[in-house]
Order: structure tokens, then C-alpha cells, then sequence
């Protein structure tokens, strides 16, 4: 496998307040991983998690970045403590476990460790400005004169990147190639251009996607419109706006290729749509969750999905992740957040994780193997009677 997330740490962030760690790799075979739970249990608040930590990760030497964005557990009245996030990770044949702790205005420790042998092998632990091991980590590049020309709110793993540094390559390697998303996200359209437009092959394997789950597209064109300068100016945007988009001058259209056909259904030409405003909300999912599963198999990356099961059918979604369990999808990862249990019985015990909240409202995480399901369990069935818990319990409309 070339990357897979193994487990997740969060510690007051957003509904987490005391430490809750999220493993995606129960049974070590398997690279799929289903979260379930109630509304505002906090399964969406593992996916900004991870968020944050990738856009922190790239992000944090930006001279823009004057603020850390911070977002502790807010229904705490005494709780004045750092938020706390950790990754480990595979990145092909090494493992890692990287973290930090920050506050609003600085970082309070971060740390990257290698654990690909049996005996960790510690890169760095820095405590607020100072490196502890300073003797150790400089042997791997991270000396006290890096740690000196770090800003307070800048992760040293980020400084380190330019440097061409081997452990801070690891790490953005990683982190670069794994896509967290939200199914019926706007922005996920932005992100499937950027990857299909000078990407032929991906696009064809798309188009072939596509095809295989029956939405009967036979080919995907993608173009540059000039855009009219009397549609910019007659446009209600501001003259900044305006200015923006005349210095670009283009916008990507993608459109989709149908058969037309005769009245005996022989092929006698082809229709072109709009995708946008021709295919449908399924159709328009299914694009750039297609695109970025070809992607990620591709590049033998994890795939992080919210709300999975937005707009689509259960049957496309059981075809989605019959790819990663395929003999080409092996070597990728996904790990989907969902409310669609008619998968349930489709996913192995070890797959299954539940997100609830105590009375407190703060955020637990289990997992169905945790609680000795036995391997014939309907834990669709199961999971609806109340059994594992993580479930809304709705009063009685009367």
C-alpha cells in the first residue's frame, strides 16, 4: 500500500474533548472504514479534523497565516486548554506518527516519531520554540537554528519542507495526495477539473467509471470559454470581482457525450450536454467522486468522503467500494462517513466505526468489533433496535 491513514488522535477539538483516538485499520487487511452515528455526533467533525491538518501542514509558514485557527471543545466552562491532533500514518514502506498542540496564537508541542520498526525512532519533539531532543533531531535536520527561524505559529515540519528534508517529504507526501471531501460540496467540482483537465488517462478512466456504473456518459469534454466581456460587466459582482475575472478571461466547461439513437436504437449520432445544468444531481456526484477515486487508486492514496451517499444510489455506493476492495484498489484507501445503513451488512465488523455523545455533548468513538458482533449478525438490524447505540433517540410524535 503506498499511503493509508492507520489512526486518527483528537483531543479538544470542535464536540472531542478528552482524548479519543479514530483506527482505520482494525483488521490490518482491510483499506475501507464506514462511520456512522447521529446527526451532530461528531462524524463530520473528524473529517475537519483531518482538514485542518492537512491545510495546516501546507499552510502554516504562509505569511498570511497570523492566526492558528482554533476550535476547542466549547461547552466547558473552565477549559483554557490547547487543542491536540495526530495522525499515524503509512507512507509505502515507513510509518509514522505526527501531532501537534496549538492555541490561537502559538504552538504549543508538536512531534513527528518513525515507527516502522518495533523501537519508535524519535525525529523531534518541540516544546512551545525549543526542540527536546535537539542533540537527535539535528542529525535528522531539525536543529535549534530551524527551530529559531520558525515563528511561533508555524509548524517546524512545513519550515523543514524546502530543504528537501526526507521526514518532512514523508509527511507531505502523505498528506498531499489525500483528498477529504464532502459528497455535495460546490467546491469538489473545482478539485475534479484541476485533476482531469491536463490528465488525459485519468480522464479516460473516468469516462470507463462511468460507463461501468450505468450513467450511460460515453465521454467527458472539457473546455475553456472565453467569457464575454458585456456578461462581466451587465453581472451584479463587485469591480474587483470584476477585474478578477477579466484577467482570467476563461472558465472550464465540462460536458458529457450521450448516444443519439433511431427508432430500431441503432447509434446515429451523439448529444452534448451540459453538466452542469443537463445531468443530474447524481450524475454531477458521481463525477467528482469517480474522479477522485480513480485518483486515488491511482496514486495508492486514502479518500476521505462526508456525507457518502449524498445523491446516490445504495447500489453505486456498494460499487464504489467494491473498487477498493478490487485487486486495483487494494493499494488505496477510503473511509467514508454515512447514514445509509442498508450498507451496513455490506461493510465486515472491523470496518464499522460509531461517533456519540455522551450527556455531556462531548464525542466518543467505538467500534463495532469492540463489542464482539458475531461475524452472521444482520448489524444493519441490530444497529436500528438500539444495540450498539450511536443512534438518534426521537421522541414519539403524539
Amino acid at each position: 500500500m503506498g499511503n493509508k491513514l492507520l489512526n486518527l488522535k483528537i483531543k479538544n477539538f470542535r464536540s472531542f474533548f478528552n482524548e479519543q483516538t479514530v483506527s482505520f485499520n482494525g483488521n490490518l487487511d482491510t483499506n475501507v472504514s464506514a462511520i456512522y452515528g447521529p446527526n451532530a455526533s461528531g462524524k463530520t467533525n473528524i473529517a475537519r479534523a483531518l482538514s485542518f491538518i492537512k491545510w495546516f501542514i501546507l499552510n502554516s509558514t504562509d505569511v498570511k497565516v497570523l492566526k492558528i485557527p482554533f476550535e476547542p471543545f466549547m461547552l466547558r466552562s473552565d477549559n483554557d486548554l490547547p487543542c491536540e491532533l495526530e495522525i499515524e500514518f503509512k507512507n509505502y514502506d515507513r510509518s509514522f506518527r505526527y501531532g501537534f498542540s496549538h492555541k490561537l496564537d502559538e504552538i504549543i508541542e508538536e512531534h513527528l516519531i518513525e515507527t516502522t520498526t518495533q523501537k519508535d525512532k524519535v525525529i523531534f519533539i518541540r516544546d512551545h520554540q525549543t526542540i527536546v531532543n535537539s542533540a537527535t533531531a539535528s542529525k535528522f535536520g531539525f536543529t535549534d537554528n530551524l527551530m529559531k527561524s520558525t515563528l511561533k505559529t508555524s509548524l517546524l515540519i512545513t519550515k523543514k519542507r524546502p530543504d528537501n528534508n526526507q521526514y518532512s517529504n514523508a509527511v507531505f507526501d502523505f498528506i498531499g495526495n489525500f483528498n477529504i471531501v464532502t459528497c455535495d460540496d460546490k467546491a469538489l467540482r473545482g478539485l475534479s477539473i484541476k485533476l482531469l483537465k491536463d490528465n488525459a488517462d485519468l480522464k479516460n478512466k473516468v469516462v470507463k467509471y462511468l460507463q461501468d456504473a450505468d450513467f450511460g456518459v460515453r465521454d467527458l469534454l472539457i473546455d475553456d470559454v472565453e467569457i464575454p466581456d458585456d456578461l462581466i460587466q451587465n453581472s451584479p459582482l463587485n469591480d474587483v470581482l470584476k477585474k478578477q475575472l477579466r484577467d482570467s478571461g476563461k472558465f472550464v466547461s465540462i460536458s458529457s457525450k450521450h448516444y443519439v439513437r433511431d427508432k430500431n436504437r441503432t447509434k446515429v449520432g451523439v448529444a452534448i450536454f451540459s453538466f452542469e445544468d443537463q445531468e443530474s444531481a447524481g450524475t454531477n456526484t458521481m463525477l467528482d467522486i469517480a474522479t477522485l477515486i480513480t485518483y486515488s487508486i491511482e496514486k495508492g492514496a486514502p479518500l476521505y468522503i462526508d456525507e457518502f451517499g449524498s445523491h446516490l444510489h445504495s447500489d453505486l455506493c456498494r460499487f464504489i467500494i467494491e473498487k477498493f476492495r478490487s485487486d486495483d484498489g487494494k493499494n488505496a484507501q477510503i473511509i467514508v462517513n454515512t447514514h445509509d445503513t442498508s450498507l451496513m451488512n455490506f461493510f465486515k465488523r472491523e470496518e464499522i466505526i460509531f461517533t456519540q455523545k455522551n450527556q455531556a455533548e462531548e464525542s466518543l468513538i467505538t467500534r463495532l468489533s469492540e463489542m464482539s458482533p458475531r461475524i452472521t449478525d444482520n448489524f444493519e438490524k441490530r444497529y436500528r433496535d438500539g444495540l450498539y447505540g450511536a443512534k438518534p433517540f426521537i421522541k414519539e410524535v403524539k
